[in-house]
């Protein structure tokens, strides 16, 4: 039987941020403990995640922002995404930082990954969005839905949303 694949806004409790742990871990090998998600991750702050059977397949998480980071990235200022200061996040901002967009091995090549964004576009389209893309995949996916705003060496782009 194939699996059905639900896309849905969750807010990022403790459970959530464990499970986008270990997603990310497979991308990730030198990614933080649990304590670096509690940092920066609030419980009122949410992630479009993809749930197969009830479990958290892959996710986008974004956050409000300071202007302030907003302008950092933007300007290519700031493009370590694990040295953010969790104090640049806020509870509601017009500015909003994409953090990752991340999918299992085993799900990805189904477009699931464009559903994600599909969702998170259709809720916080609105607002000034960026992104710092670090893989060649990740790169190709920003280009769908978001202006390229800087390149730099190494593959590395700086996206905003389309409208500003």
């Amino acid at each position: 039987m194939a699996s059905t694949i639900e896309i849905k806004e969750v807010s990022l409790t403790k459970d959530v941020l464990e499970q986008i742990r270990e997603i990310d871990l497979q991308v990730y090998p030198n990614i933080g403990l649990i304590d670096w998600y509690l940092a920066r991750y609030k419980p009122w702050h949410s992630a479009f995640v993809a749930m197969d059977n009830g479990k958290i397949v892959g996710y986008v998480a974004s956050l409000p922002a300071r202007k302030e980071l907003y302008d950092a990235i933007l300007n290519g200022v700031l493009i370590d995404d694990l040295g953010i200061n969790p104090d640049m996040f806020l509870k509601e901002s017009e500015y909003c930082y994409v953090g990752s967009v991340v999918l299992k091995a085993a799900y990805r090549g189904r477009n699931i990954s464009r559903q994600l964004l599909d969702a998170f576009i259709g809720r916080y389209g609105n607002k000034k969005v960026c992104l710092i893309a670090v893989s060649q995949a990740g790169y190709h996916l920003a280009e769908h839905y978001f202006s390229l705003a800087k390149e730099l060496p190494g593959g590395i782009g700086i996206f905003v949303s389309r409208v500003q």
